[in-house]
């Protein structure tokens, strides 16, 4: 796989809600704590600046009461997007790499990703899983571990503007940044990203629009593999 510097094309991604069709967080969050309307009050808290998402996220965890193995139970039925095993297949063949970006636990999303890391059975294209980690306490609440210490808890778009230091003016042109995602958890990776993919009808869409900020809606990942092949007879 061709490293993050050398690619003409990389790819960033959020993993719930955009990469599976159903948000594991959400599922844990609205079944196992705080419920779908405690969730949706922070969730527009954020979305108005009112609250920070570190602070949101923090407090619909803290809500949780699940085992491990109910958590496991609840999840047992999450959908990956239809076009995503085609599109890791096509970024693979062109050896371009995937870092996933998620704000919700690390452990879940390894569970499904395993298939397409480059260290797996396949040789797949994700070369990296950052995400936060958890403690689960079923008597007192989940408490989150933060990946970093910014109002984020995740900030997203760290790694996007590493790539572009690390590339710099010394090897230009840099890497093309790709990032697709669906939810308030992108916002700082979507101001960094060259072509931003925004999952339609969700959060991270309707801020793009309300921002101003350049995006394309997309539906599946067969449609960002349609636009990889145009961009890779570019290059």
């Amino acid at each position: 796989m061709t490293s993050l510097e050398d690619a003409p094309i990389v790819f960033f991604a959020d993993f719930d809600g955009t990469i599976t069709l159903d948000d594991t967080g959400v599922i844990l969050i609205d079944n196992g704590g705080l419920g779908t309307a405690g969730r949706r009050a922070l969730e527009a808290e954020v979305f108005h600046g009112r609250m920070t998402y570190r602070a949101a996220i923090e407090r619909m965890w803290a809500a949780v009461r699940l085992t491990s193995a109910g958590a496991d139970a609840m999840l047992a039925d999450v959908r990956l997007d239809p076009g995503f095993a085609h599109f890791t297949a096509r970024l693979a063949a062109a050896r371009l790499p995937l870092t996933v970006l998620s704000a919700g636990l690390d452990p879940v999303c390894r569970q499904f990703l395993a298939p397409f890391m480059q260290d797996g059975d396949a040789g797949g294209p994700i070369v990296d899983v950052r995400a936060n980690d958890i403690v689960r306490d079923p008597a007192t609440g989940w408490r989150i571990r933060f990946r970093d210490d910014t109002v984020h808890g995740h900030d997203k778009g760290a790694p996007l503007r590493a790539l572009r230091t690390a590339r710099g003016e010394r090897r230009p042109p840099r890497p093309l940044i790709v990032f697709v995602g669906d939810g308030l958890s992108d916002l700082s990776a979507a101001k960094e990203a060259d072509v931003l993919f925004a999952r339609a009808g969700k959060d991270l869409e309707a801020w793009c629009a309300k921002e101003g900020v350049a995006h394309t809606a997309f539906n599946s990942f067969d449609e960002i593999t349609d636009w990889l092949e145009v961009a890779l007879r570019d290059i």
